[in-house]
């Protein structure tokens, strides 16, 4: 079967023209920015889905449950390739990748009357996402950051901070008992990250990065409600996903502290200084020379939230009242959608990512443009 994640003919390479692209005075043919891949082939998918509807007391209370285990091998992904070739876009099968998952929904006229209704709906997700591994690719181990074999799609590694550096002896001591006499950079001092080792070499290298998170909840959901008292009615729908991560891209960016650049108050007033050394960020120094923006657990942030999508008030007129005017019924409606999140995520929007949406750039949230909120106002008559 094939992947509605990937557009037509994305494994092609295209040629266009565009009026900033000049050669001898006329537009240009240039190649898209897509590397071509003549061996591309369908991705293949194993499903075992078990399912259960009921419904319960002459269907006052009903819902759905929904157990899966789903296996696709040779799956088609944006694929790292080396940058030396030109392009950034390039498709392959590249992976094995398996997903289990649980689904429940349950719904329930709670209250029926003549004049007063309530009714719930409810849903939770779980999905465990794993990359079983690689279909004979061959990548960096930089490009590797976010395809861990045994690990869901979408992790995140980096370095794990121990500490900021209060005392110069904590680095003197770690340089003499390191090998070649240097923990870490040269400069690291005091207020800077003490990063940890991990395979205990006794000095930072590319290799202690590990594992610091992932983009996968730990379950997602949502729910709805609907009342109404005579001609009153309130509808609500709420939406969650709870122990997700990712990394807050304008914060490590920030860390450079290139002169004129605008910094996010998170970072500004939250660096280590000896007036504030319980500060979350290393000091703030001009093009980082100790290479505190080096991507770490300091910079990742729970993306949990719990948001009203949208609310909807309305009233209907009494019939009575209309036939006066000619009308035979009208209605008013007030609705708003996004009015508000809850979340300990410190940016803009806990949901939104990275504006090239394929799963790995879902590690960083970039903070491109806030949800906007909306309102409106309707009246519906009937003559």
């Amino acid at each position: 079967m094939g992947s509605t994640n990937v557009a037509d003919f994305a494994y092609i390479q295209f040629f266009n023209t565009s009026a900033s692209d000049i050669y001898n005075g006329s537009s240009a043919v240039l190649p898209n920015d897509v590397f071509p891949n003549e061996d591309i082939g369908w991705e293949t998918t194993d499903e075992i889905n078990i399912g259960l509807d009921f419904r319960l007391l002459n269907s006052r209370i009903y819902g759905n449950v929904d157990v899966y285990n789903r296996k696709t091998d040779g799956a088609l992904v944006t694929t790292p390739i080396p940058l030396e070739l030109g392009s950034g876009t390039y498709y392959s099968n590249f992976i094995d990748v398996s997903n289990k998952g649980v689904e429940v929904s349950l719904g329930g006229d709670i209250i029926q009357t003549q004049d007063f209704n309530w009714s719930v709906n409810a849903n939770w997700a779980v999905n465990r996402n794993k990359l079983d591994k690689f279909k004979g690719a061959s990548v960096n181990e930089h490009q590797l950051d976010y395809f861990v074999e045994g690990e869901p799609v979408g992790t995140i590694k980096g370095y794990k901070v121990k500490e900021i550096i209060q005392s110069q002896d904590v680095i003197d001591d770690l340089n003499a008992a390191s090998p070649t006499g240097v923990y870490d950079q040269p400069v690291t001092g005091v207020g800077d990250y003490l990063f940890e080792d991990t395979n205990g070499d006794g000095r930072i290298t590319s290799a202690d990065r590990t594992v610091i998170g992932d983009v996968e909840p730990d379950f997602f959901g949502g729910f709805s409600t609907n009342f109404s008292y005579k001609n009153f009615s309130v509808s609500a729908i709420f939406q969650y996903s709870v122990g997700a991560e990712a990394l807050w891209d304008g914060i490590p960016t920030g860390v450079f502290n290139t002169l004129g650049s605008n910094k996010y108050q998170e970072y500004a007033l939250n660096t280590w200084t000896p007036d504030n050394p319980d500060a979350r960020y290393a000091k703030a120094v001009y093009f980082d020379p100790a290479s505190n923006s080096r991507i770490s657990d300091r910079y990742l942030y729970d993306t949990s939230y719990l948001r009203l999508k949208s609310l909807q008030i309305s009233y209907a007129f009494e019939p009575n009242t209309l036939k006066k005017l000619g009308i035979d019924q009208a209605r008013l409606t007030l609705s708003g959608n996004n009015l508000a999140t809850w979340t300990k995520w410190p940016g803009v929007d806990p949901e939104t990512f990275s504006e090239r949406r394929n799963i790995t750039s879902q590690t960083n949230n970039e903070d491109p443009y806030p949800l906007s909120k909306s309102f409106s106002l309707g009246v519906e008559l009937q003559f």
